[in-house]
């Protein structure tokens, strides 16, 4: 009886053993697990860089679920977030608030930049243009405006949000008048741009270079100034090219800009011109001085119509004397109106 109960004794003590052991492993791996449910937090940037990788960067500190994330709504992101900053929205590292990244925003600043960018009417008058004459001008001015609207390489003005006019002077050079509109330009400390014809670029080579020279813009105006709606596309491809090799070669630079004579030009012809990489200048204020007979009302003109970005369009060839004459006064009204002067990009 005394062997049945030590063998009885010693199973308990086993069974007792075993159980401790048991207890002694389960107590192990709880503690072990412990620490992991402790640094679980930490994987949380890996979940915001998951999510900025799919493009929903509205919310970059804490996670976003489902559409309230898409949509920019709020929810557990926002909450986060506005826990972080102290408001709503994101924040730059200059703690300044930024506008979320929604379509919305997006559609919201394109709108801004169209808005920011007015196409100008083209204005300017002279009491010569009457009847069928003027007509005829406001119908093609009404016709540039639509050209300058459906292409992107014809300017009329400028940026109308910034206090810059700019001066062009057609149809040169010659020896008298453009000289003589060149040096008011040096004495008044402005710049401005040419529209030079190949055929006078080449009888008056010296002017060119004197145009360079000065800093001033040159820009090309065909070789013959015929109207491009009267020629073919090699023709005119001829007329922009001679102009072009012609300048390089006097001032060993070549233009990337131009004016059609007339400012007669069309859409097929401005695909051509823009496959040519030549920035089509038209103009937004006329002061139609080749029809004046006082020069006091190509300056009337400036003092009327005068706006931000604007392009004014004025002559200096052998015919021209007016504009010689007035620009002094042009030049200081426009300065007098706070505008800078500077020749086109």
């Amino acid at each position: 009886m005394r062997i049945k109960s030590s063998k009885r004794m010693f199973i308990i003590f086993i069974l007792l053993l075993m159980i401790a052991v048991l207890l002694l492993i389960t107590c192990s791996i709880g503690t072990y697990e412990a620490p992991l449910m402790i640094e679980e937090p930490d994987e949380t940037p890996h979940k915001v860089e998951s999510s900025q990788s799919l493009g929903v960067v509205e919310y970059p500190y804490g996670e976003t679920e489902g559409e309230e994330a898409g949509n920019g709504a709020s929810g557990a992101g926002a909450a986060s977030n506005e826990a972080i900053n102290g408001t709503g929205g994101t924040t730059d590292e200059t703690g300044e608030s930024n506008p979320l990244s929604t379509e919305d925003g997006m559609e919201g600043d394109d709108e801004i930049i169209e808005d920011t960018f007015e196409i100008y009417s083209i204005e300017g008058t002279a009491v010569s243009m009457t009847g069928a004459a003027w007509e005829r001008m406001l119908t093609w001015r009404n016709n540039a405006i639509s050209l300058a609207e459906n292409h992107e390489n014809v300017i009329i003005n400028m940026n109308p949000n910034e206090n810059v006019v700019y001066l062009t002077f057609d149809d040169g050079p010659d020896a008298n008048n453009t000289v003589k509109v060149i040096d008011t330009l040096i004495e008044y400390n402005v710049s401005a741009t040419f529209f030079f014809t190949g055929d006078n670029m080449r009888r008056h080579r010296d002017v060119v270079r004197k145009t360079h020279e000065a800093g001033f813009s040159i820009g090309l105006h065909g070789y013959s100034h015929k109207s491009f709606r009267d020629l073919s596309a090699s023709e005119i491809t001829r007329e922009l090219n001679e102009s072009n090799e012609l300048l390089e070669t006097i001032t060993g630079e070549r233009s990337a800009i131009m004016r059609p004579p007339y400012g007669a030009v069309g859409d097929e012809e401005i695909e051509l011109i823009s496959g040519m990489d030549l920035t089509i200048y038209l103009w937004s204020l006329d002061t139609l001085d080749w029809s004046q007979s006082d020069a006091n009302e190509i300056l009337r003109n400036i003092k009327e119509y005068l706006r931000p970005g604007e392009i004014i369009l004025m002559h200096a060839f052998s015919g021209q004397r007016l504009v010689p004459e007035i620009l002094p006064s042009i030049i200081e009204f426009i300065r007098d109106e706070g505008f800078e002067i500077k020749a086109l990009p």
